[in-house]
């Protein structure tokens, strides 16, 4: 019937999702500490500025460069394809989708950069809960 109204089966892991959905939140969770203790990781051992703002803006600038490459190379080549068979490519979206993509953008970027500032400051086993919650 899905098919018939043009809608395609869900791929492996959109069954994955809909029977695991404790196991989906278990790997979420695991996942999100690891990139935040590699965040904390990077801003106290590699990237190292006597200001901590300007090394949280330099991370956040070089993880903007990093995420605009993978995007390229997800978007553009046939690399996506290994993520989302059915995916073709980026089309145009209309403006107030632009906007609602850009404020969502704009306030991801000003939330990690507090998280990332505080936790510069301040201790990072305090800082990252609160800013999670």
């Amino acid at each position: 019937m899905k098919e018939s109204m043009g809608m395609s089966k869900p791929g492996w892991w959109g069954r994955f999702q809909a029977k695991n959905p404790i196991w989906l939140l278990v790997v979420a969770a695991i996942l999100t500490s690891i990139y935040t203790t590699n965040d904390g990781h990077i801003l106290h051992n590699i990237i190292v500025s006597s200001d901590p703002f300007t090394a949280v803006m330099a991370y956040l600038t070089l993880g903007g460069w990093v995420g605009l490459g993978i995007n390229w190379l997800l978007c553009q080549t046939p690399a996506g394809k290994l993520i989302d068979p059915s995916f073709e490519q980026i089309k145009g979206i209309d403006k107030k989708a632009q906007m609602s993509a850009i404020l969502a953008g704009v306030i991801g970027a000003a939330s990690t950069l507090f998280m990332l500032w505080g936790s510069q400051i301040y201790d990072p086993s305090v800082v990252l809960p609160l800013s999670n919650a």
